[in-house]
C-alpha cells in the first residue's frame, strides 16, 4: 500500500487536503493505470518500488522484472553518465525537466523518451523517493532526423498523427501543418495560413507563452507550455505544445518543430471535478456535516473546511496532530472518545461517538462521530476516515423535551 500511496499522493499532490479523498485516491490510481506516458518511482536508494503498466510496455519488461533494479540499468550506455548527473540534480534540486535520453528495451529496440522527475518529500522535508514521468518521443526523434537529412522527410510518419504537426521558421511563421493538425483545427485552407505568425494565433497569457517556447527552440532547447486556442470555427480547444530546433548539416537551427496535444478532454474533466467538489462542499456545509481522515502512521488529522467551520475555525482544509483535535473535545468527554476509538481499531469495526466540542470562543457545540479504520497488509492500522455531524439543536431539543 505504502508504494501506491506515494505514487498517488505526487499525482494528485492534495488528495490527502481536500473533500472526498478517497475518490480522488481512487481516481488518482485510474490516472496512474491508464496514462500514455511512462511513470517509474525509485526509493531514496536508487531502486525501482514501483512503475505503471505504459512503463512496462514502453520497455517490453513485466513489472516485477523491473522492482528492486536501477532505472540507470535500462538506459543507453552513452547516456548513463548523464543520467546519473540528472539524478543528482533531481536530488539537489528537487526537479529535472525535459531531459532526453535513449532507453534499451528487453528486445535491444531504443527507445527515444524525455522525462521529468521530482522529488518527493515527507512532512518534515525529508526526500522519500522520487518519481518520473517517461514521455516516448521515438517517433518525434525519427522525424527529428529526417528533416536534418533532408527537406523531403517522411510525410507518412507525421501526417498519421493524431497531434497537430508544424514545421515554423526560425522567425515562428508557419511553413508547414499535417493534414491532422489541418482537421483539429477545422482548416479549409491551409495557404490562407502559410507564412503567417504562429504566436499570433495565442492571446493573452498564452501568447507570451508561445513566444518565449519559439524563443527557447530558436536558441537551440525545448520549447513547453500548455494553452487555450480556440480552432478558426470557434471550437474550444486546450493544447499541450512541444517546439524543437530542426539543426541543420552545419549545426545550425534552420528551423522549427512544433508538436500540438488536443488536451481538451482532460481540461474539462479538470474542470468537472472542480465543480464536483465544490457542489460537494456547499453540500456538507449546508448539512453541517464535515469530513476527516486520520493518517495513523503520522499521527496526524486532516479536517476538511466543514469540519473546521463547525470547530469554530477559519474553513479551509487543514492537516494537523491529532491531539489538536483531541485538544478541542470536551475534557469530560475526551476518555471515552479515545475509548471508542481504540475499540474499533482493535475490533475492525465501525467508530461511532456523541460529544462535545469546545470552540476557541468558549461556545460549547455537540457532534456526532462515525468513522471506519483501514489497515495495511500486516493487519496494522494505516488510516481512519470519516464524517461528522453537528448535533447541537437535536440535543437541545431533547434537553427542552425532558
Amino acid at each position: 500500500m505504502g508504494e501506491s500511496k506515494i505514487t498517488n499522493n505526487k499525482i494528485n499532490a492534495d488528495v490527502n487536503n481536500s473533500v472526498g479523498s478517497e475518490k480522488k485516491e481512487l481516481a488518482a490510481a485510474a490516472v496512474i493505470e491508464t496514462m500514455l506516458d511512462g511513470l517509474w518511482i525509485v526509493d531514496i536508494d536508487g531502486r525501482t518500488i514501483d512503475v505503471n503498466p505504459q512503463m512496462g510496455k514502453m520497455l517490453g519488461y513485466k513489472k516485477e522484472e523491473l522492482l528492486g533494479k536501477s532505472p540507470v540499468e535500462f538506459f543507453a550506455e552513452e547516456d548513463r553518465p548523464r543520467v546519473i548527473a540528472g539524478i543528482k540534480e533531481s536530488i539537489e534540486a528537487g526537479f529535472v525537466k525535459d531531459f532526453e535520453a535513449t532507453l534499451v528495451a528487453k528486445d535491444g529496440k531504443k527507445v527515444s523518451i524525455t522525462l521529468t522527475a521530482s522529488l518527493i518529500k515527507d512532512q518534515q522535508g525529508k526526500p522519500m523517493a522520487t518519481y518520473a514521468i517517461f514521455r516516448d518521443i521515438t517517433e518525434r526523434k525519427k522525424a527529428e532526423e529526417e528533416l536534418r537529412r533532408s527537406e523531403e522527410f517522411s510525410k507518412g510518419i507525421i501526417q498519421s498523427s493524431h497531434d497537430c504537426i508544424k514545421v515554423l521558421d526560425t522567425e515562428g511563421r508557419l511553413q508547414f501543418m499535417s493534414d491532422g493538425g489541418q482537421k483539429l483545427l477545422e482548416i479549409e485552407d491551409i495557404k490562407l495560413y502559410i507564412n503567417k505568425s504562429w504566436v499570433d494565433f495565442w492571446k493573452g497569457k498564452d501568447h507570451e507563452a508561445a513566444f518565449e517556447a519559439v524563443r527557447k527552440a530558436k536558441s537551440g532547447e525545448t520549447g513547453h507550455f500548455q494553452g487555450y486556442c480556440p480552432t478558426v470555427k470557434g471550437t474550444p480547444k486546450w493544447w499541450e505544445i512541444i517546439i524543437t530546433p530542426i539543426i541543420s548539416k552545419k549545426g545550425k537551427v534552420e528551423s522549427l518543430l512544433s508538436i500540438s496535444r488536443d488536451i481538451t478532454e482532460c481540461k474539462e474533466a479538470e474542470e468537472k471535478l472542480e465543480k464536483a467538489e465544490e457542489r460537494l462542499i456547499m453540500a456538507l456545509s449546508a448539512a453541517e456535516m464535515g469530513t476527516w481522515k486520520w493518517d495513523a502512521v503520522k499521527n496526524q488529522d486532516t479536517r476538511d473546511a466543514s469540519f473546521n467551520h463547525m470547530l469554530g475555525l477559519e474553513a479551509k482544509t487543514t492537516t494537523q496532530p491529532v491531539e489538536d483535535f483531541l485538544q478541542r473535545v470536551h475534557p469530560d468527554d475526551r476518555t471515552a472518545v479515545d475509548k471508542d476509538i481504540q475499540q474499533s481499531i482493535r475490533e475492525h469495526d465501525v467508530y461511532f461517538a456523541e460529544f462535545r466540542i469546545v470552540c476557541p470562543d468558549g461556545t460549547i457545540r455537540w457532534m456526532r462521530d462515525k468513522g471506519k479504520p483501514f489497515y495495511d497488509e500486516h493487519n496494522k492500522i494505516s488510516y481512519m476516515t470519516g464524517a461528522v455531524v453537528d448535533i447541537t439543536e437535536r440535543k437541545k431539543a431533547e434537553e427542552k423535551n425532558r
